[in-house]
């Protein structure tokens, strides 16, 4: 007698018994979307890794950039230049900016075109205080800081120009007296622009110490 059994359930081969067990094919497809998904899921976390990394790295250099820009000051701010060990040396404080008018025999004759240039749109009044704070080099016996270590400029970064005139009423009057450790004076100077402004750039170099400080400030009209 023989019994057929079902060939989908198990057969014997070689007298040893093995299970054969169908896969439903609803079952493989669900197989191969998981796989799809996985394969997405990895693919999209890859991304934003990716993208996060670029992101930090972008915000990495900004901030090394802001942190390189050097500092501008502003009106009665004390700047300092140091040594090579971070030690105050001097420092330079601008007090103010005015607008100032030239007298008109200022503006006149020959001898006063080279001081009073004709292009010019507005005069104004630097005040400025330095002190010496610590002596670090026989290099520099005394501070002085005169006019022509700042350099002016308008609100179209247009340098502008020192005026020196022999005379002995304000603001030609001024006088930059060298100064000892622990010791600070005030004093004032008369620059031209070619630009009125209503806020002027000032820079200072110091070529003993390799260092340059930059002021903002506004001008203070009449």
């Amino acid at each position: 007698m023989v019994v057929n059994l079902p060939i989908n359930w198990y057969y014997h081969l070689g007298g040893k018994k093995r299970h054969h067990r169908k896969i439903p094919g609803g079952l493989e497809m669900k197989k191969y979307i998981m796989i799809l998904i996985s394969c997405f899921l990895l693919f999209g976390c890859s991304s934003n890794n990716a993208a996060s990394n670029e992101k930090q790295e972008g915000s990495s250099v900004q901030t090394e950039e802001t942190t390189n820009k050097p500092k501008t000051f502003s009106q009665q701010e004390e700047a300092f230049i140091t040594n090579s060990d971070g030690e105050k040396i001097y420092s330079l404080t601008i007090d103010s900016v005015k607008e100032y008018q030239v007298g008109e025999e200022y503006q006149v004759g020959e001898e006063y075109q080279e001081y009073v240039p004709s292009n010019s749109a507005q005069t104004v009044v630097i005040t400025y205080t330095y002190k010496y704070i610590n002596k670090d080099s026989d290099d520099m016996n005394a501070l002085y800081i005169s006019p022509l270590d700042l350099t002016l400029f308008d609100e179209t970064n247009l340098a502008g120009n020192f005026i020196d005139l022999a005379a002995s009423d304000y603001p030609f009057d001024a006088d930059s007296p060298e100064l000892q450790p622990n010791r600070s004076a005030r004093s004032y100077y008369l620059y031209s622009l070619q630009n009125k402004s209503e806020e002027v750039t000032i820079d200072f170099s110091s070529q003993l110490y390799d260092q340059q400080l930059s002021f903002k400030i506004p001008v203070e009209s009449n």
